[in-house]
């Protein structure tokens, strides 16, 4: 926070379990312990079993019933006592939902963690799904790049999906003569994917399937173009910052010396942190319209530095300094495509009365787009979608497939069968608003931009209408949710999840 003596001087306003993500680990190692009623009414169940107990016993032992032998009349009452009060009840039930989870393993491959909520699940009044990897298929496939040149869009150029040898070179191709230096340079750079010994790429499946279509080769520190007539070497590398949606990168391109900045993130946040002069006017039309069609839409931002900065001073740069004054220079169309069967699962849920929401870290018009292919979102009534105004004066709601910027009233007779859809800014002023959440959460069917935080107080809120929740994720980000819905289900081969 500022010199002190000749020394920084930091506060920690929270350590250890107080802070968010120690939170959210809390809540994985120890989830929120979930009361059946029939746990809770069993003490009665044993006070009406003894009072029948005692009502036997005493016609056994009156004149009522006379059976000829105290003998007789012990082994009845003896029986009587074992029959209502049997010590195997308890160890039936246990019993009883280890034999389910066993079957769900055996039969299913469904493992399960904690086989006391097994009965629950047939209550289930609402579910909750993630978005990718769990009604879409955990990877995407890197469709397209849109590259921006003197705050104009340029044609969009995109790349072939298959995995054969010879649409691997088509996109090599692509990359080398239809993307420009700067975009090209950033798809090279702009990811922490590492290979192995064997060339096998590692990291996050969005950036690998990048990496796979700009064709470069990962040495280290340095990257090679197909041909070799470009190399860039990494100088320092920006870790994805939760707080900040951003990922980068700086590179000196060797045949140059140039020093260049590379920022990844969100769309909506690289237009927040570029230079308003590098936006194309028609920026927020094209990068909703992508969204719309399906894509996952990335933004990345670029600037050059002096290239007689040297190691010492790179280092010594904050991000904020790197993340300033930055143009745009393109945007990067990754193609998730629903699994088959998730139409057919949603349509089974509907027949069982459970109403089903999404809950994702993507972006709105992405959730509204897969929640009308499969059927979450009902395609006779419009959805309005609900953001936070400028100022966090209250909720704007727009009709997303409307080119007007006109403010709706979800109230109004005109939209008052409309569904909603509420961004990560929208759900927190509602979370604190509960008044204005009370009117409308029925009728909320995607949220968006979620962190895992948003996303267990999701599954609470609805706990807290007495609603018996389910949540379906991958078992990444969304694990506080699992844990903290009373029935999750991780679609996961992973032991950690």
């Amino acid at each position: 926070i500022g010199p002190h003596e000749g020394k920084a001087l930091m506060i920690a306003t929270a350590v250890g379990a107080l802070t968010t993500r120690g939170q959210l680990v809390r809540m994985v190692l120890f989830p929120t312990s979930v009361r059946f009623k029939y746990n809770d009414q069993l003490p009665k169940v044993y006070l009406i079993l003894c009072i029948y107990m005692v009502f036997l016993t005493a016609i056994y032992v009156s004149p009522l019933m006379d059976l000829n032998s105290w003998i007789a009349t012990y082994l009845m009452v003896l029986n009587t006592i074992a029959m209502c009060l049997s010590p195997m009840l308890p160890v039936s039930m246990v019993m009883g939902q280890s034999v389910t989870a066993s079957r769900l393993e055996k039969e299913h491959q469904i493992g399960c963690l904690q086989p006391g909520r097994i009965p629950i699940a047939g209550k289930i009044s609402h579910m909750v799904f993630d978005k990718t990897g769990t009604i879409t298929k955990d990877g995407m496939d890197f469709d397209a790049v849109v590259a921006v040149e003197g705050a104009c869009f340029g044609a969009q150029t995109q790349f072939e999906l298959d995995e054969s040898e010879n649409a691997a070179a088509v996109n090599m191709e692509k990359v080398r003569t239809a993307v420009p230096a700067r975009l090209r340079h950033a798809l090279a750079s702009c990811h922490t994917v590492t290979t192995l010994r064997d060339g096998t790429p590692v990291g996050n499946q969005v950036e690998i399937s990048m990496v796979s279509a700009a064709g470069w080769t990962i040495s280290e520190k340095t990257l090679t173009s197909p041909g070799g007539e470009e190399v860039l070497e990494v100088v320092k590398q920006l870790e994805f910052d939760h707080c900040r949606m951003t990922s980068g990168v700086v590179v000196r391109v060797v045949q140059t010396g140039a020093l260049e900045v590379y920022i990844k993130g969100s769309y909506e946040k690289i237009q927040s942190i570029s230079a308003r002069e590098s936006v194309p006017s028609d920026y927020d039309a094209k990068t909703q319209k992508c969204a719309k069609d399906g894509y996952y839409v990335l933004g990345i931002a670029h600037k050059s530095l002096p290239a007689s900065l040297t190691t010492q001073q790179l280092a010594d740069m904050t991000r904020d300094s790197l993340e300033s004054g930055l143009g745009i220079c393109g945007l990067l169309l990754f193609r998730n495509e629903m699994k088959k069967d998730s139409p057919k699962a949603i349509r089974e849920l509907n027949k069982g009365s459970i109403k089903s929401v999404i809950c994702t870290g993507d972006n709105a018009l992405t959730g509204i787009s897969i929640g009308k292919q499969c059927g979450i979102v009902e395609k006779d009534f419009g959805v309005l979608l609900g953001d936070l105004a400028p100022g966090g004066g209250g909720i704007e709601w727009r009709d997303p497939d409307s080119d007007s910027l006109k403010l709706c009233d979800p109230h109004s007779p005109e939209f008052c069968d409309w569904q909603l859809a509420v961004t990560q800014g929208a759900w927190r002023h509602l979370h604190c608003h509960l008044r204005e959440l009370e009117e409308i959460w029925t009728r909320v069917i995607v949220f968006a931009r979620m962190k895992p935080e948003d996303k267990i107080n999701v599954v609470k809120y609805f706990q807290s209408r007495n609603l018996i929740v389910g949540m379906c994720g991958d078992g990444g980000n969304d694990c506080g949710g699992l844990r903290a819905a009373h029935a999750g289900l991780a679609l996961s081969d992973a032991e950690a999840s």
